[in-house]
């Protein structure tokens, strides 16, 4: 039994090498001086940017929500100031 156990992790890890065979890349058929890697389309998941968008418009109306009425009371207190000395 032993042996079958070790027959059957020898075969695991071959199979595991040679998969790692299939999806590796020979250096050589690159050229150093390629600029392939430079101009390629990089891709971004769509769920990424709707999440990014989403979550900038929640903080852009958590500031306006936040200095909204600041801005409000300070025209309307400059109001009855204004109002207040030309009485």
């Amino acid at each position: 039994m032993d042996e079958n156990f070790h027959q059957n992790r020898l075969k695991r890890l071959v199979f595991i090498n040679s998969q790692r065979n299939l999806i590796s890349i020979d250096l050589e058929e690159i050229p150093p001086c390629s600029s392939i890697g430079n101009t390629a389309f990089r891709f971004t998941s769509k769920w990424a940017i709707y999440g990014a968008v989403g979550l900038g418009v929640l903080v852009f109306i958590g500031i306006l929500k936040t200095l909204f009425p600041l801005i409000l009371m300070g025209l309307v207190m400059g109001f009855i100031w204004k109002q207040a000395r030309t009485y």
